[in-house]
């Protein structure tokens, strides 16, 4: 008898303990419910907000620029196109991310579009060495050596600190058989990085000991070829 008490007393207390539980949880449920509901109707209270397109501080700039970077090294390149795009629509004098427009989509394989975007760059620059320097590799690609060499040398007028344009122009006329002057840019190119100081900082980090080292030889061997 007194076992049948104490198996009722526990089961009614087992009882009490479960209805607090729901009865906690409910209240819960209320009161985030609640919550989420005030926090909609004053949001739909606001007014709507307008958004302007301001441009981009260079942090900023700097930041997605480096995001969309490593988008196409992962070759992420749609990722990538569309911050690029977004940048470029606010900052529309940015010579620098049309560029990086079209070298996504080079290695996308558009060369169309890259063709696009290198040319607008230089219509926003003008005297841009790297939009020249990519749209003369682009010729390269389609087996076009005089625009190549054209766009090449264009790159290298204006700006002749940039190391680049030496070494693809070297390669295209090693290429189309014109070997003093393959050699003549081999060597300019190579001279960036050890006589001129100015822009010895510039290159270094693009040529490498192995890179001198295999260029040399390449050197060497295309002056003992007749």
């Amino acid at each position: 008898m007194y076992s049948h008490a104490l198996s009722n007393n526990h089961s009614k207390q087992s009882n009490l303990r479960t209805l607090l539980l729901i009865f906690y949880f409910v209240f819960c449920f209320v009161i985030i419910t609640f919550a989420l509901l005030t926090a909609y109707v004053l949001r739909a209270s606001e007014p709507p907000q307008t958004t302007t397109n301001t441009a981009l501080s260079h942090t900023e700039i700097r930041k997605l620029n480096s995001l969309a970077i490593n988008l196409v090294e992962l070759e992420q390149y749609d990722a990538a196109l569309s911050s690029l795009i977004y940048m470029a629509s606010i900052n529309k004098n940015s010579a620098s991310l049309l560029i990086n427009i079209g070298m996504a989509y080079k290695k996308k394989g558009d060369l169309r579009s890259a063709r696009k975007y290198y040319t607008k760059a230089l219509e926003i620059d003008p005297n841009n060495s790297i939009a020249f320097n990519n749209l003369g590799m682009l010729a390269a690609a389609e087996n076009n050596p005089i625009a190549a060499t054209y766009l090449l040398e264009k790159a290298i007028t204006a700006d002749p600190k940039n190391p680049d344009p030496y070494l693809n122009l070297a390669y295209i006329l090693e290429k189309t058989g014109n070997k003093a002057q393959a050699l003549k840019y081999f060597a300019m190119y190579l001279n960036f990085s050890t006589v001129n100081s100015k822009v010895s900082s510039k290159v270094s980090p693009n040529v490498s000991l192995m890179t001198k080292t295999l260029l040399y030889k390449r050197i060497r061997a295309l002056e003992k070829t007749p």
